[in-house]
C-alpha cells in the first residue's frame, strides 16, 4: 500500500494532493491486493481524494482526461474507478471524477466497464 492509497482510505484530501504535486506520486501504483488508489476513493465514499486525482489527471496535459482516469484507475483486473463508484452507488464518486456528469449513475454492474464513461459524458 502506498501513502496515496492511505489518504484515499482516510479521505485526506490535503496530503493526498502534496504526494501527487511535490511528491510525484504514481496514481496507477496497485496495493497488494491489485487496486488502485481511487478505487479506495470511490469504494468507501472518500470523494474528496477522488476529486483531488481527477484534478491532478486534469491539469496533467498530455491527452484527453477520460483516457488518463480510464488507465490510472484499473484495478488488476481491468476495472475502472468509475464503474466501482457506480457500483457502490457513490454519486459523489462519480461527481469526482466526471463532474460534467449528474451524478445519476446508479449499479452499473451488470454493464460494460465503460458504461459510466458514457453516461458522464452524455
Amino acid at each position: 500500500m502506498t501513502a496515496l492509497h492511505a489518504c484515499a482510505l482516510k479521505d485526506l484530501p490535503a496530503p493526498a494532493r502534496a504526494l501527487l504535486e511535490r511528491r510525484g506520486a504514481k496514481v496507477r501504483l496497485l496495493d497488494n491486493t491489485g487496486k488502485p488508489p481511487l478505487h479506495y476513493a470511490v469504494m468507501r465514499d472518500r470523494s474528496k481524494v477522488a476529486r483531488v486525482v481527477a484534478d491532478f489527471l486534469k491539469a496533467g496535459g498530455g491527452g484527453e482526461y477520460t483516457k488518463k482516469l480510464l488507465e490510472a484507475s484499473k484495478d488488476i483486473s481491468g476495472v475502472p474507478a468509475l464503474h466501482v463508484a457506480a457500483e457502490h452507488d457513490n454519486a459523489d464518486g462519480i461527481g469526482a471524477l466526471c463532474p460534467w456528469g449528474d451524478g445519476q449513475v446508479r449499479s452499473c454492474y451488470h454493464f460494460n466497464y465503460q458504461l459510466p464513461f458514457l453516461i458522464c459524458i452524455y
